[in-house]
């Protein structure tokens, strides 16, 4: 059966606020521009910004461990496959992005970790809405079919995305 589970102030307010501001913080966190969102029907219609932080086996940033860390003991991670934040740019109107899944070769769970509070959400196979708030934590199976959104109200809808075993 697939599950998901939805933890609200995941994080302690003192570790949270730091990553918050680190990620958040203008010319602090590099960001780069990705053409297109996962399968959308218009390739070019939608983009966004990511941080990759592991990838392939291997830290990406050096900003991995200050911000995965506290991930790794919190949710029970065994092994990363990938981690990465997301910076999706407003839009005039809520814009739904293509349904996927992140890995579809291997049995894997995918953690969205919400780190700023917008009317954007998380679109999953079942309907279910998963609004953006701040320092929420949604953890589902890896093979349930979900969608990112843009927000009308920040200048950026920021994520952390983890895929892990």
């Amino acid at each position: 059966m697939k599950e998901y589970k939805v933890i609200d102030n995941f994080l302690p307010e003192d570790v949270f606020s730091e990553m918050s501001r680190e990620i958040t913080s203008p010319g602090k966190f590099p960001l780069y521009y990705v053409d297109f969102i996962a399968f959308s029907k218009e390739r070019n219609k939608f983009f966004y910004f990511e941080h990759p932080l592991f990838y392939r086996s291997r830290p990406t940033s050096d900003f991995y461990l200050p911000i995965v860390e506290p991930f790794l003991e919190g949710i029970g991670i065994n092994a990363i496959i990938r981690a990465k934040v997301n910076a999706y740019p407003k839009t005039e109107s809520i814009e739904e992005h293509g349904k996927h899944v992140d890995f579809d070769n291997m049995p894997n769970d995918t953690a969205i970790f919400y780190i700023n509070t917008n009317n954007g959400f998380t679109r999953l196979e079942d309907g279910t809405v998963v609004e953006s708030v701040a320092n929420r934590l949604l953890i589902l199976d890896g093979a349930i079919y979900h969608n990112s959104s843009s927000c009308t109200d920040a200048d950026l809808r920021f994520v952390l995305n983890l895929n892990f075993i």
